[in-house]
C-alpha cells in the first residue's frame, strides 16, 4: 500500500464485469469455479435453479449446493450479462425463473475451457 492510498480500499469500477471468474491476468479464480460449471449446464439447455442445483450435485461439484449461494451467483452472473432469465408460469406448480446462457456467457465458457485444457495435468473429455 502506498502512502497515497494508505487506509483506503480500492474503489470498484462500476464497469467491471462482476460475473467473470477471470482475473485481469487471464487466470481463473478457483472460488468462482461454479460459474463455468453453471455456464456449461446452461449451454446444454435452459434450466431453473432447482435443476441447476441437482445437476451440480450430480456432476460431483459438491455434495450439496446452498440455494442462497446459488441464487446470489446466478444474480451476479445475470448482472454481468453472461446469463439471463425469464419467468415461466406453470399451471400445476409455482412460477419458475428459468436461466439461459448469453452470447457473452458462451464466450466466457469457451475461455474457461481453453484455460482448463491448457493447464498442466488437466484432461478434458
Amino acid at each position: 500500500m502506498t502512502a497515497s492510498n494508505k487506509g483506503h480500499s480500492r474503489q470498484r469500477d462500476p464497469q467491471e464485469n462482476d460475473a467473470s471468474p477471470e482475473t485481469t491476468s487471464g487466470m481463473l479464480r478457483i472460488e468462482r469455479f461454479i460459474e463455468p460449471c453453471i455456464l456449461l449446464l446452461l449451454a446444454q439447455r435452459n434450466r431453473h435453479g432447482y435443476a441447476l442445483r441437482d445437476e451440480l450435485v450430480q456432476i460431483g461439484l459438491a455434495q450439496e449446493v446452498d440455494f442462497g449461494n446459488l441464487y446470489r451467483t446466478l444474480r451476479r452472473m445475470e448482472r454481468g450479462g453472461i446469463v439471463e432469465s425469464h419467468l415461466v408460469e406453470q399451471s400445476t406448480a409455482p412460477t419458475r425463473r428459468v436461466y439461459r446462457i448469453t452470447p457473452q456467457g458462451r464466450h466466457l465458457l469457451e475461455f474457461c475451457m481453453i484455460a482448463l485444457a491448457s493447464a498442466p495435468n488437466v484432461h478434458i473429455r
